[in-house]
């Protein structure tokens, strides 16, 4: 049963992705054209390319940042003593 709920959480996952960034992308055109078309200017249009490509990237690798925090939050924590604290010389 566990198993089970953990393949159909990863297929659910696949299909939010799939569907989320052909449309982020569709997004991302009407913003890179909007902040054209308002501002008149190719460098504010490229500004606006980029924030999209980056929140792009960020759907797209969802998973392994989440994985990313995961670790460091499993990572067993070393606490030292600096230098010179906790000594009696």
């Amino acid at each position: 049963m566990h198993a089970s709920v953990l393949d159909w959480y990863g297929d659910k996952l696949t299909q939010v992705t799939d569907l989320v960034t052909p449309t982020l992308w569709l997004i991302g055109a009407f913003v890179v054209l909007m902040a054209y078309i308002v501002y008149r200017s190719w460098k504010k249009a490229a500004i606006a390319a980029l924030g999209m490509a980056i929140v792009i990237a960020i759907v797209n690798n969802v998973t392994s940042l989440s994985d990313m925090v995961e670790g460091e939050i499993a990572a067993p924590l070393s606490v030292t003593a600096p230098a010179g604290v906790g000594s009696t010389a």
